[in-house]
């Protein structure tokens, strides 16, 4: 069985100048993992759209400038689930949590709003509901879901960050590129 041809965006020696940490550039296929579960960027996380977990709905994968993307070709309930571990993050540091989307010209069925939400092993969680049916087309927008604060004896344990809908309505046309989760 032959294997799949693995693409990365043609300037990823662009994005990773500005890694925090080492990546193994000896192969393709090893760039790839590194930048589907996540890189450092300059005290920013990025988990991007392949690299995220999706229930409901019918999702198509491509790239939008280098950077490949998930959009929603229908559905009605869905869910979208992120995972990071949180030790990897800086104690005494504060963070923001944020999905960035883009809505197509073509998106229906967003006249209720979304859950976005993230929740630390803490316990603690912050949620926003945004309203995705006045949002500019074709423009990425970043929603901040909330921040926490990294305490000084540190953190581990995974935080969840999730989009959802509940709605019955049938939907399409919402693109996501990643979520960031970024020191301030």
């Amino acid at each position: 069985m032959a294997s799949a041809q693995v693409a990365i965006p043609h300037n990823f020696h662009a994005i990773l100048k500005d890694a925090d940490s080492k990546i193994d550039t000896s192969s393709t296929e090893k760039v790839f993992k590194q930048l589907q579960s996540g890189v450092f960027l300059k005290n920013k996380q990025q988990i991007f759209a392949r690299g995220l977990i999706y229930e409901g709905g019918q999702w198509v994968w491509y790239f939008d400038s280098g950077v490949e993307v998930a959009e929603l070709l229908t559905g009605t309930r869905f869910k979208v689930t992120g995972y990071f571990e949180t030790s990897l993050l800086s104690r005494g540091k504060k963070y923001d949590v944020s999905f960035i989307i883009k809505m197509k010209n073509y998106a229906q069925g967003w006249e209720n709003p979304v859950t976005m939400e993230f929740d630390l092993p803490t316990g603690e969680t912050k949620k926003i509901t945004p309203d995705l049916s006045v949002q500019t087309p074709e423009v990425w927008v970043k929603h901040t879901i909330g921040d926490f604060t990294v305490p000084a004896k540190g953190m581990s344990g995974v935080m969840k960050i999730f989009l959802s809908s509940s709605d019955d309505k049938n939907k399409k046309g919402i693109v996501i590129r990643e979520i960031d989760i970024t020191a301030k």
